[in-house]
């Protein structure tokens, strides 16, 4: 427009200068008259509209590019400045507007990556479009975003996926952790966006679970142990009274069973009367070779063989002794899940410090491996729990991470124990 402008002033001006030359000068004032009048009628026109509307299609411009720091000058004409200062105010409170926003979302995505909950923001085709540090720690694999829940690995992720909008479920991992689950959303530029959030309540459930079986075996010892100890002397006397041999026999059988029981309470109240462990540098290398020899006596006449691997620097701070505890009863546990002809694998790892014993038996399902640190629970016929109670108890007071649970792919059982990284 403002080309067109000068190329009419122009074509005007011309006019004007050339007339005299082909018209006689009295038959010429009426055109240059005219002339003249249409050439005011153009600089009005500029000053009443072209101004103003170069003014709007500048800040149009600077809208489009989002340039919210350049600000557009007054032109000393009341219309075009009124339209600078009212686009002036305009970019300004964008400006602000847009400072704040984005002050709001780094705030926010300050607090979501310092969150101890994990959030999982979904894209609208089911995949993972962002995962927060403590989502991806409590999923087990930093690769999360693009994939799909039930891609990932994982009892976690495959309750995750199982989850419908305001489903709110507690979650047992095959890593011992125990997880509320909540599938919610909000509005992302008019559209319904999902998310999740996952809430770590192992810590509350363990220290609830203990409280609650401690006062439960220490009532129950209590009890049984003072009533055993008026019962056995009676048999012994009878036993030493008697000259009746089937009486005899019945009275030592009743003994043995009570002491049986006794002992049977006993191996409960230990784990429960469990001492603190006493931390010190443990080099986790020395500690599995030093075991070894007895380990595989464990396994003498079931034909299972026994390799250990060492990564050289691997140190925690351990109690030795609760450690060896630790690992005769995963161990143990191996060795009856083979049965016969098998192999086991012990590797010691430096980075993470931890150790990793692997078993090529029949394997854990995942509804039983998400329950196998629950107390006292037992997937033998017969069997009482504590073995892995007390692996838990130990693993926990050490802080440790560990886990459970026999991989889809090679079938193989793997049993991980991560110690904290040291300071």
């Amino acid at each position: 427009m403002r080309w067109l402008f000068f190329i009419v002033t122009l074509l005007t001006l011309a006019a004007g200068i050339s007339l005299p030359f082909y018209i006689a000068w009295p038959s010429v004032a009426v055109p240059e008259a005219i002339l003249l009048l249409l050439l005011i009628c153009l600089i009005i026109l500029r000053i009443t509209t072209i101004r103003p509307l170069m003014a709007v299609r500048t800040g149009v411009s600077l809208l489009n590019e989002q340039d919210f720091s350049s600000r557009l000058t007054h032109v000393g004409q009341r219309d075009a400045d009124s339209i600078a200062a009212t686009f002036n105010r305009m970019i300004e409170t964008l400006k602000n507007e847009r400072l704040r926003v984005m002050e709001q979302n780094h705030f926010l995505d300050m607090l979501i990556n310092a969150s101890p909950a994990g959030i999982l923001v979904m894209n609208y085709d089911g995949t993972v479009r962002t995962a927060n540090p403590a989502a991806r720690r409590m999923l087990g694999t930093p690769d999360v975003t693009g994939h799909t829940l039930d891609a990932l690995p994982g009892a976690l992720a495959k309750a995750l996926a199982g989850l419908s909008l305001g489903d709110a479920v507690t979650v047992r991992s095959d890593d011992n952790g125990i997880y509320r689950c909540t599938l919610l959303s909000f509005l992302d530029s008019g559209f319904q966006r999902r998310f999740i959030m996952i809430e770590s309540l192992t810590r509350e459930i363990m220290k609830a679970e203990r409280e609650a079986y401690g006062k439960v075996i220490r009532q129950i010892g209590h009890e049984v142990n003072n009533t055993v100890a008026g019962i056995i002397p009676m048999f012994e006397t009878v036993e030493m009274i008697t000259d009746d041999e089937d009486l005899r026999t019945a009275s030592s059988s009743c003994r043995e069973r009570c002491d049986s029981l006794s002992r049977f309470i006993t191996r409960y109240a230990d784990v429960v009367r469990l001492p603190s462990p006493s931390l010190r540098p443990t080099d986790l290398g020395s500690l599995f070779r030093s075991l070894m020899p007895f380990i595989e006596s464990l396994a003498v006449g079931h034909d299972i063989g026994f390799t250990l691997k060492v990564e050289e620097g691997a140190t925690a701070m351990a109690d030795s002794v609760q450690l060896e505890q630790v690992a005769v009863n995963v161990v143990k546990n191996a060795i009856e899940s083979i049965g016969k002809n098998g192999h086991i694998l012990i590797r010691v790892t430096a980075h993470p410090a931890g150790f990793e014993i692997t078993d090529n038996g029949p394997g854990i399902s995942q509804e039983i491996s998400a329950n196998l640190f629950s107390p006292f629970f037992s997937s033998k016929e017969g069997g009482q729990g504590i073995g892995l109670t007390l692996i838990s108890e130990i693993l926990r007071s050490h802080g440790c991470t560990f886990s459970l649970h026999t991989s889809p792919d090679d079938r193989l059982t793997r049993f991980r124990a991560n110690f904290p990284e040291q300071g």
